[in-house]
This record gives C-alpha cells, sequence and structure tokens, in this order.
C-alpha cells in the first residue's frame, strides 16, 4: 500500500454510520489521506482518535457552508441517509435530496476537487421485475413507477451530483455515484439482525418460494473499497485537467458516472439466510425448507479480503466487476510509476 497523501483532505459524511465508518477505517489503513474528517449528526461510539468529527447537520446549507470554509477540504464521501426501512418520505426527502444539494453546493462553493456519493442498486429497480445480468445503462425509476420512495429520493440526489460534474461555472468539480447492492457486514443493522431475529424466533424453518432467485449481496468491505477507487480516479483526474492534460476519453473517465457494486457472487436468496442460521446452531434436515440437499455458497462477512489487501489481484471471484473497472481506469490514468492504492 502507498504511505503517501495523494487524496489530500477528505472529509466523509455519515462517518458514524456502518458505510462510513468503514470508508474511513479503510483510508486510514491506507495511509492515502493528508486528514480525514467526518461530518455526521452525531459522533460513533468509537471514533478514530487521528479522525477529525464534526456534528452538522446537512440540510442545514448556510452553517454547513460555513463550516467547509474552515475546512479547506479536497474530496468528500457522501454516504450519509437514513435508513431505508425508516418510512419517512419527509426526512428521505430533506435528507436524501435537500441535504445532498446542500452539500454539492457547499463543496463547489470552496474548491473541493472530488464528490463521490453513494448511491443505491434500488434506483433501477421497480421492486416487482426480475434484474438479470443488470448494468448502468437500465433507466433509472422514479416518480409513479417507484414503489419505494427512498429510492426515488436516492435517484433525484443521484441526478443531481452528476449533473454537477464539469459544469460551466464550476469546471474542474468532479463527482460520481457508487450504488451498492444489499449491503452487510460486521456491525450492519439493516440485513443481518432481522436475519438472526427470524431463527431466535423459531421461523427458521420456513421460506417463501423455491429458493430458485438469485440475489447480490455486497460485503461492506468491498463498498468501501469502490468509494476509495472512485475518489481516486476523480482525484487523478483532476490533476491531469489542471496540469493541461487531455480530460478521459468516455470509456476511461469515472467522472460524471455511476457505477452498481455487487460481491459479483450472486447467491440463491435462501441460502444467505441459512448460511447465517448454521452460524447461530440451526440444524436443518435435508429436504426441510431450513436445509436443502443443493451445494450452499456459504457467504462470509470477509467477503473479498484478499482483492483488498492486493488490489494488483486480478481474480474476480468475489468482488464486483465494477471495482475491477474502476480499477482498471484507475491503473490506466495513473500511468505506472505511482501507486495510488
Amino acid at each position: 500500500m502507498a504511505t503517501t497523501k495523494q487524496l489530500g483532505h477528505v472529509l466523509v459524511t455519515g462517518g458514524a454510520g456502518l458505510l462510513g465508518n468503514n470508508i474511513v477505517k479503510l483510508l486510514r489503513d491506507r495511509k492515502v489521506c493528508s486528514k480525514l474528517t467526518v461530518l455526521d449528526i452525531k459522533k460513533p461510539r468509537d471514533p478514530f482518535t487521528d479522525v477529525d468529527y464534526k456534528i452538522a447537520d446537512i440540510t442545514d446549507y448556510d452553517s454547513l457552508l460555513a463550516l467547509f470554509k474552515t475546512l479547506n477540504v479536497d474530496a468528500v464521501i457522501h454516504t450519509a441517509s437514513p435508513p431505508s426501512f425508516l418510512h419517512s418520505d419527509a426526512i428521505f426527502y430533506k435528507v436524501n435530496v435537500e441535504g445532498t444539494q446542500s452539500m454539492v453546493r457547499a463543496s463547489q462553493e470552496t474548491g473541493v476537487k472530488a464528490f463521490v456519493y453513494t448511491s443505491s442498486a434500488s434506483v433501477i429497480h421497480d421492486t416487482i421485475s426480475d434484474l438479470i445480468n443488470a448494468d448502468e445503462t437500465y433507466p433509472l425509476i422514479m416518480g409513479k413507477d417507484q414503489p419505494q420512495y427512498y429510492s426515488t429520493t436516492k435517484a433525484e440526489a443521484e441526478l443531481y451530483v452528476l449533473a454537477a460534474n464539469r459544469t460551466q461555472a464550476h469546471p474542474s468539480f468532479l463527482t460520481a455515484a457508487i450504488r451498492p447492492s444489499a449491503m452487510f457486514g460486521e456491525g450492519d443493522i439493516q440485513a443481518c439482525p432481522p436475519i438472526c431475529t427470524a431463527y431466535y424466533q423459531g421461523q427458521a424453518k420456513f421460506q417463501l418460494g423455491s429458493n430458485e432467485n438469485l440475489f447480490d449481496w455486497t460485503e461492506i468491505s468491498n463498498v468501501a473499497h469502490a468509494h476509495h477507487l472512485a475518489v481516486a480516479a476523480l482525484t487523478i483526474t483532476y490533476e491531469r485537467i489542471k496540469n493541461g492534460q487531455p480530460a478521459p476519453l468516455d470509456h476511461e473517465k469515472v467522472d460524471g458516472e455511476a457505477f452498481i457494486i455487487t460481491n459479483d457472487t450472486p447467491t440463491y436468496f435462501w441460502d444467505f439466510p441459512r448460511s447465517l442460521w448454521r452460524e447461530l446452531g440451526h440444524k436443518g434436515r435435508a429436504g426441510e425448507t431450513g436445509d436443502t440437499p443443493r451445494h450452499y455458497n456459504h457467504v462470509s462477512h470477509r467477503t473479498g479480503v484478499d482483492l483488498l489487501v492486493d488490489p494488483e489481484r486480478t481474480q474476480l471471484d468475489t468482488t464486483a466487476c465494477d471495482i475491477y473497472l474502476l480499477h482498471s481506469i484507475l491503473q490506466h490514468l495513473k500511468g505506472k510509476d505511482e501507486a495510488w492504492l
């Protein structure tokens, strides 16, 4: 890993949450920032001693701008969002849309170079239709076609972020979006806890359907890795443009683009809960819905760790293709003499 500080001062919103905290940990471990700042509505229970924590409301533009003017931030990773299970349309819109708009504007007005937004893979899903080998060419689903208002607000915010890339008013402000699919990992409060609760309530012997639907889960460190790749690529692009070099071609650029991130290991949906239930002690018999004769793909919370330790690794068995794409673009942009990861 590189020991220099290529990314400069990086600010992570939502740094007290699962994804934000993992991004902060990853950037610390890789020693790629001159300074790390977390902006959230509260501090995490176990803050890092070498990270600066700021308490702020991202929907209050005036106070946010005043704070940004004191920080001299180079790059922003914007993960802050209410959980999708909150069921409050007003909060979804206020935080996801208005909060993101405030973050973009404050970043533009204070000379931030790179802005990476955490979107969601749900922005292309209507909750009904099958998504088979879906990619970024699929249209965003919003409004009356989107039953989940959370996803509508994430899509609207994503559009705003990407539209802010290299504008006439702010030509050196570069943006990208990361769309994770079904995140899970150590410390998560959305995926694993309900599955464990079902086990403790005696529901591990029941399933809906024949377990033939594939589902893309994404281990949290893979998502953090993707955010690092994106912000590094934006930073390199900024330096290229500043130094008078041509901007990346369409097929190699990251700025202005969205990337779907998964483990690249689609799993039969019920196999994931069963893998957790086994760890909790479930003993299903062959033929029961709690266990089937089919070979299981055991999903570990350490999925993808080898690639994260060695980003030069080309094997794609545990990490999403778009992580590989981002890394390939990054290698192409930086040349061979400089280690950015």
